[in-house]
């Protein structure tokens, strides 16, 4: 289990609160990118077949951010390694979703290669993207990778040839990086999570054992004065996200009593949720 901040808040608040159609020719340019970053992305349907266009603009944008704006606008499923980082400027006129995260990724230094997705199989997330893409690396364009359970084939291919019927598109954006490099972010990124988790376990761990050398008022006041702390120091939407999640703790706590599990004193008839 992974811990983020507001999760040991949600954790130690819970304490507390127990004591409480045409294409049109895209146009690409770039430019010297000043200190102020902004973006904007627009998406077209145009032709016959319904066929989306991008227009994207961006300053010193962070290119993350722009290819994750540039895939709520156009529905498609741009994943992104480890190694994507930087900022980009990009002038960019109605151009074929393909074309346009090419064209972005080129401006950005990066490679895109194209996973080619047959309807039933498995979805592609950013590991299995990068494990694919570094097995394929040295094979030539459009080899595949047949899964032996399913016998569905994964194709990488950095040609724009269509996908075959009932398959999707799955675009996965890398640094030019040696499949070696590849894994190495992978594996950096998997150790950070890993990190992250240990750290929160040992936060909710060493604040507990304090409080329990506490005596009884002391500890609801340490209690009450750290609920307080995290509160301030929340935004609006973390603050709202705490409140959910110490309401489904009771009213899980108030099922768990009602088999007696959580009815202190009054045994199974006690909680109520409240």
């Amino acid at each position: 289990m992974t811990y983020r901040p507001l999760a040991v808040a949600a954790a130690l608040a819970a304490i507390a609160a127990g004591a409480l159609a045409q294409q049109p020719k895209p146009t690409v340019r770039a430019s010297v990118a000043p200190a102020d970053a902004t973006m904007s992305v627009s998406l077209t349907v145009k032709g016959a077949n319904a066929e989306p266009f991008l227009t994207v603009t961006s300053t010193n944008a962070d290119v993350r951010d722009l290819f994750r704006e540039m895939a709520r606008k156009s529905g498609e499923d741009i994943l992104l390694s480890p190694s994507v980082t930087g900022r980009v400027n990009a002038d960019i006129t109605s151009s074929p979703v393909e074309k346009a995260v090419a064209t972005v990724a080129g401006l950005a230094g990066l490679s895109v290669r194209r996973i080619v997705v047959p309807d039933g199989a498995p979805a592609v997330t950013v590991d299995t993207a990068g494990m694919l893409t570094e097995a394929l690396a040295a094979l030539p364009d459009k080899a595949c990778v047949v899964d032996p359970t399913t016998g569905k084939a994964l194709v990488v291919s950095a040609s724009a040839a269509a996908p075959a019927s009932g398959s999707k598109v799955v675009f996965y954006v890398q640094g030019k990086l040696t499949p070696e490099q590849e894994r190495a972010a992978r594996d950096k990124k998997a150790a950070a999570k890993d990190a992250t988790a240990a750290q929160g376990n040992d936060l909710i761990s060493s604040t507990v054992n304090g409080l329990k050398q506490m005596p009884i008022q002391q500890r609801l006041q340490a209690m009450n004065d750290l609920r307080r702390q995290m509160f301030d120091s929340m935004s609006p939407d973390e603050r709202q996200q705490m409140f959910d999640a110490m309401r489904q703790q009771r009213q899980q706590g108030g099922q768990q009593g009602g088999r007696g599990g959580w009815g202190g004193p009054r045994g199974g008839g006690g909680g109520n949720g409240n």
